[in-house]
């Protein structure tokens, strides 16, 4: 898979700001990490305009120019922690994914989260895992990784499940 970004934050802790009037800086939106990737919008000659974290602002070119890192995200899935990786070169794997959305007291699983990192983070409207493990064989680590597999926005080798 190829990552939907153009660049990545090579600083510690930028500030993404709304607006640039007159080189001088707005109020910072949010604050970038290491690693994010951005989406160019606009370069300019000190700031780019970025879209980052589903936010869109500018940034200082000096916080550009860093590269992917490896990413884990534990996901509180009710009993256990599901866990999301994320590799340097773009690629997901998810392990356990917790109750099923109808099961889940919360409402809420790793698909749910799954569905939020590709679609609001990352501006995609598929998903494209590399793998998904189930540690074993339990309702509470497999159910939601069924509802990654009921889904028509999964794209590349994982395939839709048919009824």
């Amino acid at each position: 898979m190829n990552s939907p970004f153009d660049d990545h934050i090579s600083a510690d802790k930028p500030k993404l700001f709304e607006k640039v009037d007159s080189g001088a800086r707005s109020t910072p939106v949010i604050y970038l990490l290491w690693g994010d990737g951005v989406k160019i919008l606009e370069r300019q000659a000190e700031r780019t305009r970025v879209r980052a974290r589903n936010r869109e602002g500018w940034v200082d070119n000096t916080s550009l120019g860093g590269t992917s890192l490896m990413e884990y995200y534990f996901i509180d899935v009710g009993q256990g922690d599901g866990v999301l990786i994320k590799t340097p070169d773009f690629r997901h794997i998810l392990i356990d994914g917790g109750w099923p959305r109808r099961n889940q007291d919360t409402g809420k699983n790793a698909a749910d989260f799954v569905d939020w990192k590709f679609k609001k983070d990352y501006g995609m409207n598929a998903i494209e895992l590399e793998a998904m493990v189930c540690s074993h064989n339990d309702q509470h680590h497999y159910g939601g990784l069924w509802d990654m597999l009921n889904t028509d926005r999964i794209a590349g080798s994982i395939a839709p499940r048919s009824s």
